[in-house]
């Protein structure tokens, strides 16, 4: 579920990419099997998940499109990624909402590692691309 939610979310937000494919692999796989321990042992309440969930999908609807060097964006390509992400980021936003009325936290914490992991990757990627 969170290579799920995460790819479909880079996909449009764009964000940080390792120039060599084997690095991208290895961090990847590394990345998805600390996911499951990290949410393990941090606890959070439900309104606390949703909360920080709401701060980051926030924070992502008003970021810029971070484009790579190998692909740049046209204007329209640009609106098109940020309207799909809003509508995703809102549709993230209702399943938690679910989650939490039916108290599925771990799908719950698996959304919000989520987001925080692509906007990391969106923040690392503006600095990397965006501030040359």
């Amino acid at each position: 579920m969170f290579l799920l939610v995460f790819f479909s979310l880079r996909r449009h937000c764009g964000g940080f990419h390792f120039d060599n494919k084997i690095t991208c692999m290895i961090f990847s796989i590394i990345l998805t099997l600390l996911i499951p321990i990290i949410i393990n042992h941090i606890f959070l309440t439900h309104l606390q998940i949703i909360l920080l969930q709401l701060l980051i999908s926030m924070i992502l609807m008003i970021f810029p499109i971070i484009e790579i060097p190998q692909k740049s964006l046209t204007t329209i390509e640009k609106i098109q990624y940020k309207i799909t992400s809003i509508k995703f980021l809102l549709l993230l936003l209702f399943v938690n909402c679910i989650c939490f009325i039916h108290s599925f936290y771990k799908i719950s914490a698996v959304l919000l590692f989520s987001l925080l992991v692509t906007f990391l990757s969106v923040l690392v990627g503006y600095f990397k691309y965006m501030c040359i």
